[in-house]
């Protein structure tokens, strides 16, 4: 914040503009261009294009320091800042704040949700979600990036752009382990029962999304991973607080049948299987080793 507080200075400066005159230009208070040149606060995302173009720069330019060349390239290949001036009226700068509205529809949304990730903190909630709306809609965005701004983002929001995401370029599901905590259940387990169609999942990457999934998804995946790779009753200990005691039960049968667990395993896994089950294995393990 403040490497972005000094340039917004530097360029005011360079305007021969005072805090109070600037302030004036974009109807906020001197105040709170002092706190943005402090680096205290950040202007309102929608506040940047009308700033930028009082201080004769670009939105990019203030955030992220771009030089000169880059901006003229940017405007060559049409980027947001020639949108950006083709909005300004025809009175001057001092037209544009009530051409403020008309800038957020025509202005095209920042080129992708990077610069966000300092902003995102100091931004409102609904000014959060309509940037990324905006985002999903041009395709410009990653996961990686949402996982920056997952916590600030409304859950219907975020998982509308996680979809997007998902169906554009794939995905695996270790890459929604950072998400998971912040999206909706259902859309969660959609992304584990696609995955489960590819057949593109492990046991580990179940375990660290288990919190957040449906039963009845995450015992379908668990049952697929464990017949596609083989188990251990070892590597179910972790998922079993979550697995349906069916699921459990039939599992744990499957293990017993191949020998493939120790004394300290069944114990591990014991307070998830039905009592029968439980009973049935113990038995059969100490039968084998009398005999």
């Amino acid at each position: 914040m403040q490497e972005i507080g000094r340039r917004i200075a530097a360029l005011r400066k360079a305007k021969n503009l005072t805090q109070a005159e600037l302030a004036e230009q974009l109807s906020v208070s001197y105040q709170a261009v002092s706190n943005w040149e402090r680096g205290e606060s950040m202007p309102d995302i929608f506040k940047l294009p009308t700033l930028a173009a009082v201080l004769s720069t670009s939105v990019d330019a203030l955030l992220t320091g771009e030089t000169a060349a880059e901006e003229s390239n940017a405007a060559e290949t049409g980027g947001a800042d020639a949108a950006l001036w083709e909005t300004v009226p025809a009175d001057g700068l001092s037209g544009l704040d009530s051409q403020l509205k008309r800038l957020k529809e025509e202005l095209k949304p920042l080129k992708s949700l990077e610069c966000l990730k300092s902003l995102g903190p100091l931004q409102g909630e609904e000014t959060l979600d309509a940037a990324v709306r905006q985002a999903a809609e041009r395709d410009s965005f990653s996961l990686d990036e949402l996982e920056d701004l997952a916590p600030l983002l409304e859950k219907e929001t975020l998982d509308a752009a996680v979809k997007r995401a998902a169906e554009r370029d794939g995905f695996s599901l270790c890459e929604l382990e950072d998400l998971a905590p912040f999206l909706g259940r259902e859309t969660l387990d959609a992304a584990v029962k696609q995955a489960a169609e590819r057949d593109s999942f492990s046991l580990d990457e179940l375990e660290d999304l288990a919190p957040f999934l449906g039963r009845e998804a995450l015992d379908a995946a668990v049952r697929q991973a464990a017949e596609r790779d083989g188990f251990s009753l070892d590597e179910l200990e972790d998922l079993a607080p979550f697995l349906g005691r069916e699921t459990m039960d039939a599992l744990a049968q499957k293990a017993a049948q191949k020998r493939n667990f120790s004394l300290d395993e069944l114990e591990a896994v014991a307070p998830f299987l039905s009592k029968e089950v439980f009973l049935e294995i113990a038995l059969g393990r100490r039968e084998r080793k009398n005999g």
